[in-house]
């Protein structure tokens, strides 16, 4: 997990996207824990609700990938 989150991060910051990290482990981050847990349930019910996950404000975009990245990046 911390590989694809570090991959992620340098292609985010490469191409001068600006994103938010969440640490859902932190006890203060329990909502955005809930959170994401119930969007990724909803969304796609087969995927497991474990992080890395990608959201676009509060729209999900899916698994942490290179291809989710680049679509991110498009909009």
């Amino acid at each position: 997990m911390k590989g694809q989150q570090d991959h992620i991060r340098r292609i985010f910051d490469t191409k001068q996207i600006d994103y938010k990290e969440i640490d859902i482990a932190a006890p203060h981050c329990s909502d955005d824990k809930k959170f994401m847990q119930e969007v990724v349930r909803k969304a796609s019910p087969d995927v497991q609700a474990i992080p890395p996950q990608l959201f676009q404000d509060e729209a999900y975009r899916g698994v942490c990938s290179v291809q989710t990245v680049l679509l991110i990046g498009l909009d």
